[in-house]
């Protein structure tokens, strides 16, 4: 993957990721770490698109919190 191909969000959304990675010291990139940095974006279609089909969007964020500790143990 050619990161400079990418949309300037995506580009946002990758680096994001890795952050959230790196300051929980898991050295895998996994589904939910890009979940929730789409989450985080307020100004995304992820959290509107999802809010619109009935989604609560603060569940949805402690659900993801809750998995990505369990890459921890």
């Amino acid at each position: 993957m050619n990161p400079n191909k990418l949309t300037t969000k995506a580009q946002e959304a990758l680096q994001s990721m890795l952050s959230l990675a790196r300051e929980k010291g898991q050295q895998s990139l996994e589904a939910d770490h890009l979940l929730r940095v789409l989450l985080d974006q307020s100004e995304s279609v992820v959290p509107a698109t999802l809010q619109k089909i009935g989604v609560s969007i603060p569940n949805l964020i402690r659900e993801t919190d809750q998995s990505l500790s369990i890459f921890l143990k």
